[in-house]
């Protein structure tokens, strides 16, 4: 909800010149709330993640994800617009601190993994990319 000043009135007093000042906006000014990451509600909308054979890809320097998602449409970010819809939304993907990938793939492969351990966080969000269920992180050791 924005909350709405009518008139917003400066009045500035300088001691020691004896001036005093007076500004008025006339205008409305509007004030937007800060965004807020909506909380996922029960028997709203539902992720599912696991890794594909994760030994053997591991073994690779592979990771494959399979998501599946319940309670929403898959639809592509870029023609959602960022505007928010109620029952649609797609996947985030990011492995360890890495750049997001928002996308409607279900399955998803990350190659030339380092050696060492990596966790791939995926996330179910709304067109406005906030998170709409419980992330799932997932944890590969390459060897």
């Amino acid at each position: 909800m924005l909350r709405r000043i009518d008139r917003l009135v400066l009045t500035l007093i300088l001691t020691g010149f004896g001036f005093f000042a007076s500004y008025s906006i006339a205008q409305p000014v509007q004030v937007a709330p800060a965004a807020k990451a909506a909380l996922p509600e029960p028997g709203g909308p539902a992720l599912r993640a696991e890794l594909v054979d994760p030994v053997k890809k591991a073994q690779k320097g592979w990771a494959t994800v399979n998501a599946t998602a319940t309670g929403i449409s898959i639809v592509d970010p870029g023609l959602a617009q960022d505007i928010p819809k109620i029952g649609e939304g797609h996947f985030h993907y990011q492995v360890d601190s890495g750049p997001i990938i928002a996308t409607t793939a279900a399955k998803l492969s990350f190659h030339e993994l380092s050696a060492g351990n990596h966790r791939i966080t995926v996330t179910l969000v709304g067109n406005d990319h906030l998170p709409v269920a419980e992330p799932v992180v997932l944890n590969v050791s390459v060897p």
